[in-house]
């Protein structure tokens, strides 16, 4: 029979084809569960950012509550300064002078 060796060859060709995609399918099985992992990594970085980004968010929003509330104080001493009331200046000085001594006879 003269088609024998032509089948032979037909069939050992389908084998290899078969071969080849059944290390294709291993392969993109492989490769399915590197792009799911990828994927969860993604997700949780996004979630991390987003929460780091609610963090940032509420510290700048206290900063800037802080930042006003110095700004009153600030304003508040200024005028307390510029004050032309010399006996509260004179108060606080006294004031300051005892809180040394007393605090240098307490530690001695």
């Amino acid at each position: 029979r003269r088609d024998a060796p032509l089948e032979a060859v037909m069939q050992q060709q389908m084998m290899t084809q078969q071969e080849e995609m059944q290390a294709q399918d291993v392969e993109l099985g492989n490769l399915s569960v590197a792009v799911s992992r990828l994927d969860k990594m993604g997700r949780t970085i996004n979630t991390e950012l987003r929460q780091q980004g609610a963090m940032l968010d509420d510290l700048d929003h206290e900063v800037d509550e802080a930042g006003a509330q110095m700004g009153g104080a600030m304003a508040t001493m200024q005028k307390m300064l510029k004050s032309s009331d010399r006996g509260k200046f004179c108060a606080i000085l006294v004031l300051t002078a005892v809180l040394i001594v007393l605090t240098m006879l307490v530690f001695s």
